[in-house]
């Protein structure tokens, strides 16, 4: 910053433009976007007074790099546009190639998954025209490295005849004749070498060239993941404060494990638990995706569960789920025509009287499993999801859901999980799991204590994945009474 106080007090120059540029750039990547915000938008007024096409360039593509992480969609694509236009014109591939990077991830943002694909499609190809240029330049170079050598060959072998028939032609000057042809020899070789010295050195000055290039954007390309793989793990601490840890959750259930396994670094399934009082409420949770997008989720869902329970005070189940999705409707502007994020959840949840030994249910598409005496029995949820526009067949965006409850007798079991452990691929077939293979596998080490059945469910998962990637989030809860 004190650079660009200094900076600020002179005439406009492309350094206070790239300063200003640099203080953007660490501002959006701290979340600070208004403050971000306001140091781009300095430097495209300053650029209405000066011509510098490549710093407006930069700026638009960060401006809209930052509305893209605001999810303003509309203007990220204003800029990324005007900046794409600007560097295909200064025939810039890397800035090109970025520029289409955050443009896709626009378009996806807006939901417009086929431009989305359009314009990776087009980055992938600018790729791969680089890649081709600098193949197609190595092999020129080695041609005309082999075509060298071979000539070389070819002047000596012509040499070595012209000496043997000049010999033949000239026995009579025979002194002379090998004075001049070793002379003529000499010549040839120095001449050759200080060709082939030549021919090298500039081949080494431009494969230096060519790798200094490579290197810097490999650099350039390994800073930039660095940063946003930095940029997640920090999310994932952030995610990981908002989980209730498992000490506080064995103050009211006394026999119980949590299986939490996310696909990535982030994940779009996670658990809740709350207690007051004599109940304690717990919940299961699949939100929309998995990664970042269902990390974001995961973050709505959480805070409207601790005002919908904690603030409000709300234990029953069906009427918890009710105020989620309008919750749920309601922050993500649903009810625009065309507009707001049509994303949600499925979950499970429960909340259990520990005074009078009840449960009550409700489910939104992933239903509660009980075993009792020996024989599984499944709560049903209801079909309908958390989140999203009225189907046809919904008077309004309200959705009602059913509330179940059991009386708990000794030894009962229950589950609650998402769809990331049935749904994962393996075994010798290479098929998905499947929920009546879990309900069997259940069925088998129930009676176990629950921190026995989390590891043999956590091993046999392994097995069963083998050299398979993880499909999906996972999340199974396993409640002893």
């Amino acid at each position: 910053l004190e650079a660009k106080d200094i900076y600020e007090h002179m005439k406009y120059s492309t350094n206070l433009a790239i300063i200003l540029l640099n203080i953007g750039d660490v501002y959006r990547q701290k979340g600070d976007f208004e403050l971000s915000k306001k140091y781009y938008l300095k430097i495209v007024k300053k650029l209405k007074e000066k011509n510098n096409r490549f710093i407006e360039a930069h700026t638009f593509i960060s401006l809209g790099t930052l509305y893209n992480d605001m999810q303003e969609y509309g203007k990220a694509k204003s800029y990324l546009a005007k900046g794409l236009e600007d560097f295909k014109a200064m025939n810039s591939s890397p800035n090109v190639i970025n520029s289409y990077e955050q443009l896709a991830k626009c378009y996806y943002g807006m939901k417009n998954y086929e431009a989305a694909y359009q314009i990776n499609v087009a980055m992938q190809s600018l790729k791969d025209s680089l890649n081709d240029a600098n193949n197609q330049k190595t092999l020129l170079e080695m041609q005309t490295q082999y075509e060298t050598t071979e000539k070389e060959k070819e002047i000596e072998l012509l040499s070595a005849e012209n000496e043997i028939k000049d010999l033949a032609l000239e026995q009579e000057q025979f002194v002379k004749a090998i004075a001049i042809g070793g002379i003529v020899i000499l010549l040839i070789i120095a001449t050759l070498l200080l060709i082939a010295f030549g021919i090298k050195q500039k081949s080494n000055q431009m494969l230096a060239e060519k790798n200094q290039i490579i290197n810097k954007q490999n650099e350039d390309l390994a800073h930039q993941k660095q940063n946003i793989v930095d940029s997640i793990n920090y999310a994932k601490k952030i995610q990981d404060s908002i989980l209730v840890e498992e000490t506080e959750i064995a103050k009211y259930i006394d026999d119980f494990f949590i299986y939490y396994k996310p696909r990535d670094i982030v994940s779009g399934d996670f658990y809740w638990f709350s207690n007051l009082g004599d109940k304690s409420v717990i919940a299961a949770v699949d939100c929309t995706g998995h990664g970042v997008p269902g990390a974001f989720m995961s973050m709505v869902g959480n805070s409207l569960l601790n005002e919908i329970v904690n603030v409000r005070g709300i234990t029953k189940p069906s009427e918890i789920l009710e105020n989620l999705h309008v919750g749920v409707y309601t922050d993500l502007q649903q009810h625009q025509d065309g507009g707001g994020a049509q994303d949600g959840m499925d979950l499970s949840l429960c909340t259990i009287h520990h005074d009078s030994k009840k449960l009550e249910f409700a489910g939104a598409m992933n239903h509660l499993i009980v075993i009792r005496d020996g024989e599984i029995q499944s709560l049903k949820a209801d079909l309908k999801h958390i989140g999203g526009r009225p189907r046809k067949r919904e008077k309004d965006f309200r959705r009602t859901f059913t509330n179940h409850e059991i009386d708990l007798r000794e030894n009962d079991c229950v589950y609650m999980l998402s769809d990331g452990y049935t749904d994962q691929f393996g075994g010798e077939q290479h098929k998905k799991f499947g929920s009546k293979s879990f309900k069997q596998l259940l069925l088998k080490y129930h009676e176990m204590k629950m921190a026995q059945q989390k590891k043999i469910y956590t091993d046999f998962m392994k097995d069963w994945k083998r050299d398979f990637n993880q499909m999906d989030d996972m999340l199974l809860i396993g409640m002893k009474f």
